[in-house]
């Protein structure tokens, strides 16, 4: 397995960085709320199990509360302290227990959100390299483990970084591999993002009638799981598309009316003010 760049050998304990809440915006919408609640107490939990692992002195209890509150802070959005608290993991975690697989997989989701980061703020080469980074982390603890929900992940990542750099070919086969897992392990979610991105990728090829059928796919995905965040992806990549044949002069205007009208109500739902 690769090593977590970065990462200090293990050893006694270090000076115990101070806690915080996290310091990402907070989105609207019920579903954020639930998910910040959760990750506060996951916060509050784990500071509890730090003092007591202090207080009994054992590494490998402090080394799982590092972790525990690396993956609190990676899910609200604290980047940054996520991967400090799991270098503290790494270095509690004496002798390389079981944590370490676990903080590895953890690192990676941190330099996921890292890289989704980048490519929105457009810079297609800092997403692409922390994109590689979680592709290296995200296989799992052991070679065996090609196929995990990290690894998957990273690859769409990926495919969405490259895209972004322009890179379709290599995108195009990060998706494809990130389309044969999911159906391994079944994995709709996955499946239905991975088609998405592809759709992305076959419009920046102007192959517009692709892109739909993809679109498509990815819509019908998304509500077969209630997912309005990843029905209201593939629909916005849809309208482009519809706007870009319109433009063209091959539909007309009503139809590119009709579904922004219906895509503007699903980004509503999900309080996605930027599609707005």
């Amino acid at each position: 397995m690769a090593r977590w760049c970065g990462a200090p050998a293990s050893g006694p304990r270090t000076a115990r960085p101070q806690p915080a809440c996290s310091t990402a915006s907070e989105p609207a919408g019920p579903g954020w709320t639930s998910i910040l609640h959760g990750g506060r107490e996951s916060l509050e939990f784990a500071n509890r199990q730090l003092g007591i692992s202090e207080e009994l002195d054992s590494a490998p209890m402090r080394a799982e509360a590092y972790l525990n509150l690396a993956r609190a802070h990676q899910t609200l959005g604290g980047l940054d302290r996520a991967l400090s608290y799991a270098r503290q993991a790494l270095y509690n975690d004496c002798g390389g227990g079981s944590t370490a697989g676990c903080v590895h997989l953890t690192v990676a989701a941190v330099y996921v959100g890292l890289s989704e980061l980048w490519r929105r703020l457009r810079d297609a080469e800092r997403a692409v390299a922390c994109a590689a980074r979680a592709c290296d982390l995200g296989r799992g603890p052991r070679a065996a483990d090609l196929n995990t929900r990290h690894h998957r992940t990273a690859l769409l990542q990926m495919a969405a970084a490259l895209r972004a750099r322009g890179e379709l070919g290599d995108a195009h086969d990060y998706c494809n591999e990130a389309l044969r897992l999911a159906a391994v392990a079944g994995d709709q979610g996955c499946y239905a993002r991975a088609v998405r991105i592809a759709g992305d990728v076959y419009r920046r090829k102007c192959d517009i009638g692709k892109a739909l059928r993809h679109y498509e796919v990815a819509m019908g995905a998304g509500q077969a799981l209630g997912d309005r965040l990843a029905q209201m992806e593939a629909m916005d990549g849809a309208a482009r598309c519809l706007e870009a044949l319109r433009l063209q002069g091959r539909i007309c205007n009503c139809r590119p009316l009709e579904f922004n009208t219906r895509l503007l109500e699903v980004a509503t739902s999900v309080g996605a003010k930027v599609r707005i």
